[in-house]
């Protein structure tokens, strides 16, 4: 009983970090990419298209970091 909830305590631990840091990258990348709201106006579906990518990429770096060790 003890390890299930030691066990449940450590994947509560790391999907919070993995959230706040793919929240974090996401914010970093998308300004450094240029994926602003002008370009939303100006271009919605590259603007999407360019979203998606950069989350994907997201998710493998949060993935490689935090759950594959």
């Amino acid at each position: 009983m003890l390890m299930i909830k030691g066990l449940r305590e450590h994947l509560v631990t790391v999907d919070k970090a993995a959230n706040e840091m793919e929240d974090l990258l996401t914010e970093q990348m998308s300004k450094a990419e240029g994926i602003t709201e002008e370009l939303k106006r100006k271009d919605m579906f590259e603007r999407v298209g360019r979203r998606n990518n950069l989350k994907n990429r997201v998710r493998e770096i949060i993935y490689h970091d935090y759950i594959y060790i």
